[in-house]
C-alpha cells in the first residue's frame, strides 16, 4: 500500500500563521465601494464572532468609539482624495460586551492621474497593551514630578557622567538662592556649591561604586555667601536613557532654626493662652479631664481655675442637650477639630450660655489632647432672635432681589447667545443691502451717497469679521484638549496646502524637520494658521519674500519657530503682540482684526508652553513657541 505524502503549508496559509501570531490583519481596498479585502481575520480584533465581520468600512464605524469616528472618517477621506500619502490613524474600538481596546492602522496610497486613490493597502494592529504602558508611564512621571516639585526638601537631578544639573525643584532655589538657569548645565565644581571638595569627591565615589549614598552630612555655600549644613541622599536611576543621580537636601541649618522658633512659639503660645480674653481649656480626650485653662475659661463657668484643672468638663459645664455632645465628639473624631459650632452648656449654678465652639485635636507628650475655645454668644444670640422677626420681611426681599439678578443673569446670557449668533445676520443684512443699494444702476444717489454705502459695507464686514475672531478667542479658551501625538510636519503641509494662492506661490518657504509633540491637533492646526497666514500677509510687500519654518529641542521641550522677511515691529511695542485686537500695523497698511496672536497664545499656554517674538523694523519678525515633547 503506497503512502500518501502529507501536504505542508501553502504560503497564504504560512504568511497567516505569522499574522495571527503578531497580532496583526493586512488588507485592501481596491478603489471602488466601501469593502476592503482582509487578509488574515479582522473579527477578534473588533470583539465579534470568527470571520463575522463584512470588510465593509460603514460596519468597521458601528464598533468605533463615537468620539473617534469623525477623525477616522477625515482621515479616510483625505487619503482617498490625495490630500495626505498615507492612511495611519490610532482609534478606539468598543466590542460588544463593552471592552474598549486601541487598534493602530497604517496604509499607503496609490493614486491615479486625477489625484485620487486608485488603492490603498495596510495593516491593522491591537496596540492597547501599549497605550496602557504609555499611559501608566505617563502617569508615572507626572507623579514624580509633582513629588519633585512639591518635596518639601531640596531636590537635584544631575548627569552621573560629568555631574551637571539637569533640573532642581523651587526649594532648592529657596534654600539656596540659585535660580534654575543659574546651574542647570553647570557641576558643583564650576558653581562652587559645595564647602568641602573632599567631600564631594567622597560623594561621587560612593554613587559610582555604590549606585547611592546615604545620610552623608556636609556643608553646602548659597549664593550670598552664607554656609549651611545638609544631610544628603542620593540614587542612581535612568532618565531618557541617560544616568543620572537624584539627591535630596534637607537643610539641618533650618532644623535648628525651627527648634529654636517652636521654643519661641511655645513662649507666645502660652503668653496668649494666659492673657486670651477668649475661654480656652485643654483636655485629655480618652477621659475629657481638664488639663490646663486660662483665667477667661474659669471666669465663664463660673469656679475657682484651681478648682477645674483635674476635673471631667461633663461636671462642670455640661451640654444642655446630652445628645449634642455625642454629634461633637463625632464630628472631632472624624476630621480632627470643629469650628465655630453654636452651642447651648449650663452652668453649674444652673443658668444657660450660649457659646460658639471650636475644638482641635493636638499631640501633646504623646497623648492625645483637645484645645477647646468659646465665644460667649449669649447676648448675641437674643439679639439674633429680635432681628430674625424683624427680618422676616427682608427675606422675602432678598427673595425678590433675588428673582430679579436671574432674570438679568438670563438676559445676559440671551445678549452672549446674540452676539455669538444674532448679531451676524443683522450685519450680513446690513452689508448686503447696501451693497444692493450702491450697485443699484436705477438709483439716483449722489457720489457721496455711494460712499457713505461703501464706508457701511466696510464696517459691517469689519465687525463681523471682530465678531468671528472674538468666538475663536472664547474658543479657544473654552474647548477640551484632546491630548494624542501629533505629526507637525504633515500638520504644516497641510495648512501649507490650504493657504496655497498668489502670496504663497511667490514665497520662497522652506520647512525644516518638525518633531511629533502630544497636543490636541484641530487647535494646534489653528496655531499654525495663524502664524503662517501672518507671515504671508507681512511679508506681502518684500522683494522675494521668504519664510523659514523649523524646530529645536530645548530643555526637554520642543520650540517651534516662523520666521519672514517682511514688515517687522517696533520691540517697545511687543508686549501688546499678543493682546486681543491689538494691531501694530494699520489697517490700511494690512488687512486683519488683531486677534490671531492671541489666539495663538491662549492655545499654546493651555498645552503648557509658550510664545515669544522678535522683530526688527522692516527686516521681519520671528516667532517661536515651545510645547513639551
Amino acid at each position: 500500500m503506497q503512502a500518501v505524502a502529507r501536504r505542508g503549508p501553502t504560503h497564504d496559509e504560512q504568511f497567516a500563521l505569522a499574522q495571527q501570531a503578531l497580532g496583526f490583519v493586512t488588507w485592501i481596498w481596491d478603489g471602488v465601494g466601501d469593502r476592503a479585502q482582509y487578509f488574515g481575520d479582522l473579527s477578534p480584533l473588533l470583539g465579534l464572532p470568527a470571520g463575522s465581520h463584512s470588510g465593509r468600512y460603514a460596519d468597521y464605524k458601528k464598533s468605533l468609539h463615537p468620539d473617534d469616528v469623525q477623525a477616522s472618517e477625515h482621515t479616510l477621506l483625505e487619503c482617498i482624495i490625495g490630500a495626505r500619502p498615507e492612511y495611519r490613524t490610532e482609534e478606539r474600538v468598543v466590542w460588544p460586551d463593552g471592552t474598549v481596546r486601541w487598534l493602530e492602522t497604517y496604509g499607503r496610497g496609490a493614486y491615479g492621474p486625477d489625484g485620487r486613490a486608485t488603492r490603498l493597502s495596510g495593516v491593522v494592529r491591537d496596540v492597547t497593551e501599549r497605550k496602557r504602558l504609555e499611559e501608566a508611564k505617563n502617569r508615572s512621571e507626572e507623579k514624580f514630578s509633582k513629588a519633585f516639585h512639591a518635596c518639601p526638601d531640596y531636590m537635584v537631578i544631575s548627569r552621573l557622567a560629568d555631574g551637571r544639573f539637569l533640573d532642581v525643584n523651587p526649594e532648592f532655589t529657596r534654600v539656596a538662592g540659585y535660580l534654575a538657569e543659574d546651574v542647570i548645565g553647570h557641576n558643583g565644581e564650576e558653581i562652587g556649591i559645595w564647602k568641602h571638595p573632599a567631600d564631594l569627591a567622597l560623594f561621587r565615589e560612593t554613587l559610582r561604586t555604590k549606585g547611592e549614598v546615604r545620610d552623608m552630612v556636609t556643608e553646602f555655600i548659597c549664593k550670598n555667601g552664607s554656609v549651611i549644613t545638609c544631610k544628603i541622599a542620593s540614587a542612581v536611576a535612568e532618565m531618557s536613557g541617560e544616568a543620572v543621580s537624584i539627591t535630596i537636601a534637607r537643610d539641618l541649618t533650618g532644623l535648628e532654626r525651627a527648634q529654636q522658633r517652636s521654643a519661641q512659639s511655645e513662649r507666645k503660645f502660652r503668653a496668649v493662652f494666659e492673657t486670651s480674653p477668649e475661654p480656652v481649656s485643654i483636655t485629655r480626650l480618652r477621659d475629657s479631664r481638664i488639663l490646663e485653662l486660662n483665667d477667661a475659661c474659669a471666669r465663664l463657668i463660673g469656679l475657682p481655675r484651681e478648682t477645674l484643672i483635674g476635673s471631667p468638663t461633663a461636671d462642670l459645664a455640661a451640654y444642655a442637650d446630652p445628645v449634642e455632645r455625642g454629634r461633637v465628639m463625632k464630628m472631632l473624631a472624624e476630621e480632627g477639630e470643629v469650628g465655630n459650632h453654636m452651642t447651648r452648656r449650663v452652668r453649674p449654678d444652673g443658668t444657660l450660655i450660649d457659646l460658639l465652639e471650636s475644638c482641635k485635636t493636638i499631640e501633646l507628650e504623646g497623648e492625645t489632647c483637645v484645645v477647646w475655645s468659646w465665644r460667649d454668644v449669649t447676648a448675641i444670640r437674643q439679639v439674633e432672635r429680635t432681628l430674625e422677626e424683624l427680618n422676616s420681611s427682608l427675606e422675602q426681599r432678598v427673595r425678590d432681589r433675588t428673582a430679579a439678578l436671574e432674570a438679568a443673569n438670563r438676559e445676559l446670557d440671551s445678549f452672549s447667545h446674540s452676539v455669538s449668533h444674532d448679531l451676524r445676520a443683522p450685519l450680513f443684512q446690513i452689508g448686503g443691502f447696501a451693497t444692493l443699494l450702491r450697485k443699484d444702476r436705477d438709483s439716483c444717489l449722489s457720489s457721496e451717497a455711494l460712499r457713505f454705502l461703501e464706508r457701511i459695507e466696510n464696517g459691517a464686514d469689519q465687525m463681523g469679521q471682530l465678531l468671528e475672531r472674538l468666538l475663536e478667542f472664547s474658543s479657544a479658551g473654552r474647548a477640551a484638549l484632546r491630548r494624542g501625538p501629533v505629526d507637525m510636519q504633515a500638520l504644516v503641509g497641510e495648512v501649507l496646502m490650504m493657504l496655497r494662492g498668489p502670496e504663497s506661490a511667490r514665497a520662497e518657504i522652506r520647512v525644516a524637520d518638525l518633531p511629533q509633540v502630544r497636543g490636541d491637533a484641530t487647535l494646534l492646526r489653528q496655531v499654525w494658521q495663524n502664524l503662517l497666514s501672518n507671515a504671508l500677509k507681512f511679508s506681502r510687500h518684500a522683494q522675494l519674500p521668504k519664510i523659514e519654518i523649523g524646530a529645536e529641542r530645548r530643555d526637554g521641550a520642543a520650540e517651534f519657530y516662523v520666521c519672514d522677511n517682511g514688515a517687522g515691529f517696533d520691540m517697545q511695542q511687543a508686549g501688546k503682540l499678543f493682546g486681543v485686537f491689538e494691531r501694530l500695523h494699520s489697517a490700511e497698511e494690512f488687512e486683519g482684526t488683531g486677534a490671531g496672536l492671541s489666539i495663538v497664545k491662549r492655545i499654546v499656554e493651555r498645552h503648557g508652553g509658550r510664545i515669544t517674538a522678535t522683530s526688527e523694523p522692516g527686516r521681519g519678525a520671528c516667532l517661536r513657541f515651545t510645547l513639551p515633547e
